[in-house]
């Protein structure tokens, strides 16, 4: 076969460079041939980044769904790797492994959750608790992808098995790592904007509640709705009737949306929508956290049900749905000793504390920044006392219960004269 140029384009020949035009030729398939092997280069490192990628959220799911059977595994195993190929890693310090890493990373894993193989100490549990911040935010097709209007405090015991539940309010005001104002639903934005990750908002929750925070996990609206989706929807006690005339529609339009009180199946979509309204709760954001605690607790109580763990495609469609949607800064080594540790958790009777601004007990209050409104604690705008107080007997109730009781009982009373006018007044502590 013939595979010289055509006459045309004859090749280009030493003695032929002296030509302007030729060498302009020849230079030119050289800035072309450049160029198509930087654009292969690029693709072959983006294939990498792909593959070397942890393998987190397949651990995730068996902390709320326990344990599958051993004739699932090998299928599970295969899915699950490829499933890790897509997860992004959360840290921007962690470095993506070699694939033979990996590979020998989720076997020790499923050794390890098997009763075999090295046994991995969780962040915390040499203190007896281990602290996982848990954040819902939009993604990519909703306004404000990146804001956080879900932030939980989910905390282990790893002495009694005990699980509590601290929801923290979009609206409270904070200061980040330079000591600006800020609402905390902001932060995790702008870590992402400083390249720094989770960082910001984990200082602020840190400093808020006087807990170290071991680890996080951030998950999107179509995380959610693709999980609750995939395994068959979830059953959840409505307390009241929600009419919400207000709900958020797409292009920023509103819709209704409408939920009768008492026990309902909800499928993806509408548990979205039930942890999103809010006009229509007396309790407003407060009342929404307290609703996504709630469905929290289904979703771990559906996932624990035979019917979702004994089935693989099921099992295939939760590792497909969270790839894209959760991320991280578990390790794969830890992934597992958190599921070890949620055998024996209590998570029938989990602990659920919401800081709000509305009761007379409340430990925020309302503060207005310009036009903004805002929350505040109730002590004073940087003074976490109480909520850090709260946090730290979040599994002991009774003691706190105890500790106000006996503050009630002094019946302690401060005077404040008025500098203006002279006016006394007495308030009971």
């Amino acid at each position: 076969m013939d595979i010289r140029p055509p006459a045309s384009e004859p090749p280009c020949r030493r003695e032929d460079l002296r030509s302007p035009d030729a060498e302009k030729r020849h230079r030119a398939r050289i800035a072309v041939g450049e160029a198509l092997l930087a654009a292969e280069r690029e693709k072959t490192r983006a294939r990498k980044r792909r593959l070397f990628r942890h393998l987190r959220v397949f651990l995730l799911l068996l902390v709320f769904g326990g344990l599958f059977s051993i004739g699932a595994a090998g299928f599970v195993f295969s899915k699950a790797y490829q499933t890790g190929r897509t997860i992004t890693l959360a840290d921007p310090d962690s470095a993506p492994k070699t694939a033979a890493a990996t590979v020998r990373e989720t076997a020790a894993a499923l050794s390890a959750l098997a009763g075999g193989g090295k046994k991995e100490i969780l962040r915390g549990a040499e203190r007896g608790r281990v602290n996982i911040l848990l954040l819902g935010k939009g993604g990519p097709d909703h306004p404000g992808r990146d804001l956080t209007d879900t932030i939980m405090l989910a905390s282990i015991n790893t002495d009694t098995a005990q699980v509590a539940l601290m929801s923290i309010p979009r609206d409270l005001y904070v200061t980040d790592s330079t000591g600006v104002w800020r609402k905390i639903n902001s932060l995790y934005r702008l870590g992402l904007e400083r390249k720094v990750g989770a960082r910001e908002i984990v200082s602020a929750v840190e400093k808020i509640t006087g807990q170290k925070v071991d680890y996080f996990l951030a998950a999107d609206f179509r995380a959610f709705v693709d999980l609750i989706d995939a395994i068959g929807g979830i059953n959840v006690d409505v307390p009241r009737e929600i009419y919400d005339s207000r709900y958020p529609g797409p292009n920023y339009s509103y819709q209704t949306f409408r939920l009768a009180a008492g026990l309902q199946k909800l499928d993806g979509q509408t548990a979205l929508k039930y942890v999103r309204s809010r006009h229509s709760d007396p309790d407003g954001d407060f009342g929404r956290a307290a609703r996504q605690q709630q469905v929290l607790r289904a979703v771990r109580n559906k996932i624990f049900t035979l019917g979702v763990l004994a089935n693989p495609s099921k099992i295939a469609r939760l590792l497909e749905v969270v790839s894209e949607n959760i991320r991280t800064d578990m390790t794969l080594s830890e992934m597992t000793a958190l599921v070890n540790l949620a055998k024996n958790l209590d998570t029938q009777n989990i602990t659920t504390v919401v800081l709000d601004a509305w009761k007379p007990d409340s430990l925020l209050r309302v503060r207005h920044f310009g036009r903004a409104f805002g929350l505040v604690p109730r002590a004073g705008e940087s003074n976490y006392h109480e909520i850090r107080t709260l946090a730290e007997e979040i599994f002991d109730r009774d003691r706190r219960r105890q500790r106000l009781a006996a503050i009630a009982a002094e019946e302690a009373k401060i005077l404040i004269i008025s500098p203006a006018s002279g006016r006394k007044t007495l308030h009971r502590l």
